[in-house]
């Protein structure tokens, strides 16, 4: 049976159908077989996407409410991060798509006014990693864009946070973390991230956001969660939780270097980021990477995306892009697919500004 799907600004009810079923679906009606219907525009990369399988092995808290930078900045007025990186240090990190040295820190050097609250709890009890670090812009109205870091669904870390140039164009930032696969699969993640937008959009007050319209971006695994949230607007098997008054759709995408059919790497060994984030072999589980592609949800509503991807990528090809840009053109819906000639799986930070934010201003402008 399909499942519900909630109006425009989000839904109370919720829908039991296990998360794994091929008929996890919006309730207006299920939309094309995605996997089946791109099967020929992907054959040409499962060859290559099989081999790299096995290579896409990617790599002290604050009290809740406490806020950095603005008022609490030096003596030059400018929002300045002084929060040295801790025990997070010792995790294993690893980042996605996005080049940057692994050393890094927190966000310095803020634009004027820019008001910080790290370790932000998005779910009532939940775990360490169920939280998010807010930079909000005192820009009025300014828009709101969600980063989601990559790692292989088994590392990484919001405090890395490569988008953090959007600050200094007028849009508030919010960066979280989400369970990993070490101690939870699939649509675990999922679910934490469209947790984290309904928190956002409720707490929109308290921490002086402007909530109504909220983009998304990542790299790598962040890049595939955030095209699976994009594009799953109003499958209520991801909305769990509190707050679902308030709606989990986004407004805007952009996934940098992230898979979107899992299938496609053909096989998976016990213990790989793949078998840990589906919960099982890749093999044995059609159901499951049904259910957990982005390609299935494809609907004419869903919100404008940006793909980019290195033409040389060999943990996650271009293949993977390509066929989502595919699926969403030919749903009607608004999508710009970038491939950087030349560039592997690691694209430098430096390289997105003149993308990205044009990209935001216009598809999260009123």
């Amino acid at each position: 049976m399909p499942a519900p799907r909630d109006p425009a600004q989000g839904s109370g009810s919720t829908h039991t159908a296990a998360p794994s079923s091929p008929a996890l679906r919006r309730a207006n009606g299920a939309p094309p077989d995605g996997l089946a219907r791109h099967a020929v525009t992907m054959a040409a990369g499962a060859v290559a996407l099989g081999i790299t399988a096995m290579a896409w092995i990617i790599r002290p808290r604050l009290p809740f409410g406490r806020s950095e930078g603005g008022d609490a900045a030096g003596a030059n007025g400018k929002g300045v991060d002084s929060t040295a990186t801790t025990a997070t240090a010792a995790r294993n990190r690893g980042f996605g798509a996005i080049g940057e040295p692994a050393a890094a820190t927190r966000c310095r050097n803020l634009p004027d006014g820019v008001r910080v609250y790290r370790d932000v709890p998005y779910v009532r009890g939940g775990t360490d990693l169920q939280r998010l670090d807010l930079y909000v812009n005192p820009v009025p109205r300014a828009p709101l864009v969600v980063w989601v870091h990559g790692g292989g669904w088994h590392s990484g870390s919001k405090e890395w946070l490569p988008i953090r140039f959007l600050l200094g164009h007028g849009f508030s930032v919010a960066s979280l973390d989400y369970r990993l696969s070490d101690t939870c699969v699939f649509p675990a993640p999922v679910q934490d991230c469209k947790a984290a937008i309904r928190f956002l959009r409720a707490s929109a007050d308290q921490f002086g956001l402007y909530a109504l319209r909220i983009g998304m971006a990542g790299d790598a695994a962040g890049g595939y969660l955030v095209s699976l949230i994009g594009t799953s607007g109003g499958v209520l098997d991801f909305d769990k939780g509190d707050h679902l008054g308030y709606s989990s759709r986004v407004q805007a995408v952009c996934s940098i270097g992230g898979p979107t059919n899992l299938g496609l790497f053909g096989y998976s060994k016990p213990g790989d980021p793949f078998t840990k984030f589906l919960g099982a072999r890749i093999q044995d589980c059609p159901g499951t990477i049904e259910a957990a592609s982005p390609l299935t949800y494809v609907t004419r509503d869903d919100p404008p995306f940006l793909l980019i991807h290195g033409s040389q990528d060999d943990l996650v090809p271009v293949a993977h892009s390509q066929a989502l840009a595919a699926a969403l053109r030919e749903a009607g819906c608004n999508v710009t697919l970038e491939v950087i000639e030349g560039a592997g799986h690691s694209i430098p930070a430096g390289q997105l500004e003149d993308t990205l934010v044009p990209f935001f201003h216009k598809t999260l402008a009123e």
